[in-house]
């Protein structure tokens, strides 16, 4: 280890469990250190979606590739693959891939070879960093992959910590967020019941203002429209994300 991949790994390490961004920023760039390479993508297991999410990603197409995540239970992709036999895989032929629609991705991301870790700990997968390359001859030396695995092996523990953390808190939002709109639901069903021949209602709560921006805004959490005699609950501001 060279004195800045130690000086990574402290950093990480000294992390606590509400510094998701900021260790995977770190993580990512310790490998890209290790690799000489500037394209890597991180995936975390997702069991409330059973899928493994991307939850960042460096280099070309960063942004389209964190919107593509992979089912867990499938050997269609060697993402997934990788996860499940817990053991590190080079993919060097893109026309070697099983799946159409892993082939698709990867001429769609300009992946043309790519080097897959799984990440353990406590002896089971939590996720799975790929290591990628746009040109065909680019491959990592055994030096190297050995560093990039004893790199992984001391920081996944702090990364875990803070993966579990991250998700129960999404988990915990969640819950909220549909118990408001069941709350908000029966609300309107009530108010349709009591006062009848309405042509238009809404619940409406107040949203959290944007740090550049002074303006208050409401969200719509459900609405009735006569014409309909229904409910119909609208929920805004989700991104949306792909799934495969």
């Amino acid at each position: 280890m060279t004195a800045q991949l130690t000086e990574y790994i402290e950093k990480i390490n000294h992390y606590s469990k509400e510094n998701i961004e900021e260790i995977l920023h770190v993580l990512t760039q310790g490998v890209n250190r290790i690799t000489r390479l500037n394209r890597c993508r991180v995936y975390l297991e997702d069991l409330t979606s059973g899928t493994l999410s991307c939850v960042i990603a460096t280099g070309l197409h960063a942004r389209e590739i964190q919107d593509i995540s992979f089912p867990i239970n499938t050997n269609a992709f060697l993402i997934s693959r990788v996860y499940a036999t817990q053991e590190p895989t080079a993919q060097n032929d893109i026309s070697d891939l099983i799946s159409d629609r892993a082939r698709e991705l990867a001429q769609r991301f300009t992946i043309n070879t790519s080097y897959m870790v799984p990440m353990i700990h406590n002896n089971r997968a939590i996720g799975v960093l790929c290591v990628d390359s746009s040109r065909t001859s680019q491959t990592m030396n055994p030096d190297q992959r050995q560093q990039l695995i004893d790199f992984l092996n001391q920081t996944t523990p702090t990364l875990n910590h803070a993966r579990k953390y991250h998700q129960q808190l999404l988990l915990a939002r969640q819950i909220d967020k549909q118990k408001k709109q069941a709350a908000a639901s029966h609300m309107l069903k009530s108010a349709v019941r009591l006062i009848g021949n309405l042509s238009l209602a809404s619940v409406l709560i107040p949203t959290p203002q944007d740090a550049d921006n002074e303006v208050e805004r409401l969200q719509i959490l459900a609405t009735h429209q006569l014409s309909q005699r229904r409910i119909t609950v609208v929920t805004l501001h989700c991104r949306q994300r792909h799934h495969y």
